[in-house]
């Protein structure tokens, strides 16, 4: 598994974000499957699907 580390730009989007009213699950989750090492892809049509590394 992956460390994450915040950097201060994230931080500042992050909090953007919080006060526009997202989704912050949606945010924390892509960022929980990063972490293990997983790759996100955009299909066709435009939705996120999880493929994980061979």
């Amino acid at each position: 598994m992956l460390t994450i580390k915040y950097q201060t730009t994230f931080k500042k989007d992050y909090k953007r974000v919080v006060s526009r009213g997202y989704n912050i699950n949606l945010l924390t989750n892509v960022i929980e499957i990063l972490a293990e090492g997983k790759t996100l892809f955009l299909n066709p049509l435009k939705t996120l699907t999880l493929i994980s590394k061979i």
